[in-house]
């Protein structure tokens, strides 16, 4: 079994929470629900059992990416009511 360990950070200068990892093998994940701050990390944690292809060639190739929703627009106004 292979654990593994994702290092979130946020080097933006606004918070951001809902935070999903992508990872090629083991699929998406959310990773946190807490809010972080500019500058603040977070660590989430994952595994993968390795395949029998993975295991006779001697490596696993894995991608992950971290994402979070973009919260810098304002979101619409509702409709007016004609007076």
């Amino acid at each position: 079994m292979l654990r593994y360990r994702f290092t979130v950070t946020n080097d933006g200068d606004v918070p951001i929470n809902t935070i999903t990892i992508h990872d090629s093998l083991t699929g998406t994940m959310p990773c946190t629900s807490e809010t972080l701050q500019p500058g603040q990390s977070t660590t989430c944690h994952t595994t993968h059992k390795a395949t029998s292809k993975e295991k006779s060639q001697g490596y696993v190739t894995n991608t992950a990416t971290a994402t979070a929703p973009d919260k810098t627009t304002e979101p619409p106004s509702p409709p007016t009511k004609p007076t």
